[in-house]
């Protein structure tokens, strides 16, 4: 049986689509057969960071899978994609990433980051890699903003091809020790 592999976007998303916080988006693929792709380390991440590679396609991809309450903030132009990685090195073995840049419909530059997940069982950590590779991304995106009034907007993507089902929560708060 194969793998499938699931989209979901995290609702810590700065800046765009406040109003499905606390949804998530999956989307269930078998992109290759395992039998087909053996000698291939990591066939699923393979598959998605190539079509990743093309930003029309990746723009339609990505769009299909946003909520239309971020969607409707995109401008139709097709996304660029960035050359930064800011997955930790001890970590790329499991994870790597893609990071792009797109224009709103009011002329603003946001962007859309794509984690793709490496290990075939839910992570519940996810959430706290994700919000500190954003931050380093805004750290970089500071020294060539050092005046900057606000921050871009970014909406944060996982791809998980594992064949557990994702059941870890989507909101970033659920690994906060509250009294709720």
């Amino acid at each position: 049986m194969g793998k499938k592999a699931v989209f979901f976007v995290f609702s810590f998303s700065f800046g765009l689509g406040r109003s499905f916080a606390s949804r998530y988006v999956i989307y269930s693929v078998n992109p290759l057969r395992q039998n087909i792709a053996d000698n291939i380390a990591h066939p699923h991440d393979h598959f998605l960071k190539e079509l990743l590679s093309y930003p029309e396609q990746a723009g339609t991809l990505l769009r299909e899978r946003l909520p239309e309450a971020v969607v409707k903030f995109l401008s139709a132009k097709p996304p660029r994609l960035v050359d930064a990685s800011f997955v930790d090195k001890e970590l790329r073995d499991h994870l790597s990433d893609r990071l792009f840049e797109v224009e709103t419909v009011n002329s603003k530059t946001a962007f859309l980051y794509v984690l793709i997940k490496h290990k075939s069982t839910p992570d519940g950590k996810v959430g706290w890699q994700l919000l500190r590779y954003m931050v380093e991304f805004l750290k970089e995106w500071e020294k060539k903003h050092p005046d900057w009034n606000r921050l871009p907007a970014i909406v944060p993507f996982v791809f998980y091809h594992g064949e557990k089902e994702w059941k870890i929560p989507n909101e970033f708060l659920y690994l906060v020790d509250s009294e709720e």
